[in-house]
């Protein structure tokens, strides 16, 4: 049986061959049959999503990031755990998730961020939604929006020779399958505030995609209005599981997340979930896989 050394400090080695050799343990871990078929337990069914593709691509990530090098093994491979609960690609080209490192108590950790082509995947996936598109507003466009029994946005970008200038906030319109409409703005301010709290907040999905991160981050807000119930299917349950993990991920805390599998079924450890009013409805959590 393949296992990793889950030295606390994360990977330490103070030369190249050093690297190549934790790199080869971890590497040979992820090719293991015993991780593989756990991987393969955890995918949701019906996606197209497969074991070997997030294997893969989470090793070529990892092999090239220093940072996450320095993480501790365990926190690694629970973070491609976490990307394959969400049965999302791990590539960062595609903006569905991106592995971070942080410190959680003097630990470096490596963890999993959504991004917003990853949130909304999920939700399309839960059948609620329709259609989601998120919107960055800049300070030359024509925006204009009205709260009340009768809300509405106009926006017309400024497509002028000037440009549109920088950013001024974002939105996200939502078309639900029973066609309802929603939709929600934050200011830039807002955005900024909630980067500037997060641990990864100099990630480089933030360094080299501010844009994308704003459009997650009103997207995360507008979920919590939706009527996205939890049991309606594993989809919902995962899209749930999924902002919640995000909200965590800002307070710089690990939300357990039901990876085990038992007889097809997804079980939450109870004595291990964090409770409040936000999150117990984990605690009830027994969601089919498939």
């Amino acid at each position: 049986m393949s296992s990793i050394n889950d030295n606390p400090k994360g990977f330490t080695p103070t030369n190249k061959s050093g690297v190549a050799s934790q790199f080869k343990g971890l590497a040979e871990r992820f090719q293991s049959t015993e991780f593989i078929a756990a991987i393969e337990k955890t995918v949701p069914s019906g996606i197209g999503m497969t074991s070997h593709r997030i294997i893969k691509s989470s090793l070529a990530i990892i092999q090239e990031s220093p940072e996450l090098m320095e993480c501790t093994p365990k926190s690694i491979e629970m973070a491609v755990r976490r990307c394959a609960y969400f049965g999302l690609d791990p590539d960062p080209a595609l903006g569905q998730t991106h592995f971070i490192a942080r410190n959680i108590k003097g630990v470096p950790t490596c963890s999993l961020m959504m991004g917003y082509r990853g949130m909304t995947e999920l939700a399309y996936r839960c059948g609620v939604v329709k259609k989601m598109q998120p919107i960055i507003v800049h300070e030359n466009d024509v925006f204009e929006y009205e709260m009340g029994m009768d809300p509405k946005i106009i926006h017309k970008p400024n497509l002028s020779f000037s440009g549109r200038g920088k950013s001024l906030g974002a939105y996200v319109t939502v078309v639900l399958s029973n066609g309802e409409k929603y939709f929600d703005f934050m200011l830039a301010g807002e955005i900024e505030n909630i980067r500037k709290e997060s641990p990864g907040k100099n990630s480089a999905a933030w360094g080299k995609s501010p844009e994308e991160m704003y459009k997650k981050t009103v997207i995360r807000r507008v979920f919590k209005h939706l009527p996205i119930t939890l049991n309606a299917n594993h989809h919902a349950a995962r899209l749930k599981h999924a902002v919640m993990a995000d909200e965590y991920l800002d307070a710089n805390k690990e939300i357990d997340l039901p990876l085990e599998v038992i007889d097809g079924e997804f079980v939450v450890n109870e004595s291990e979930t964090p409770i409040d009013e936000n999150t117990e409805f984990l605690n009830k959590l027994n969601v089919k896989n498939g």
